[in-house]
């Protein structure tokens, strides 16, 4: 149960510092592109998991140890994420700011 627990909480915890770095570090277009690669490798992810999944219970390995796996995935990627750096430090307005007629 607990490995459950902790699939869970890294499945629903990493999605907001795993989409926010593209918008705080690059220009519009280039975050636009950088967004449709991470949605790209996330599909390519969750493809990939089924077919882990199906390879560690092929030897025996139960529920327990594939969900240990997945989460152990996740928290790989909290850690990548974690070295990511925001050189400005300010999030990059995607959209130019309105000027006010006078």
């Amino acid at each position: 149960m607990w490995r459950m627990c902790l699939t869970a909480v890294a499945a629903f915890f990493l999605g907001a510092p795993f989409w926010t770095p593209p918008t705080l570090t690059l220009n519009a277009s280039a975050a636009a592109v950088m967004i449709d690669l991470l949605n790209m490798c996330a599909n390519l992810a969750g493809y990939l998991a089924n077919h882990t999944t199906g390879w560690l219970r092929s030897p025996g390995l139960g529920d327990g140890a594939c969900l240990l796996f997945l989460a152990s995935c996740y928290m790989l990627g909290g850690v990548v994420m974690s070295f990511v750096k925001n050189p400005g430090g300010t999030a990059v307005p995607l959209a130019p700011p309105q000027s006010q007629a006078s």
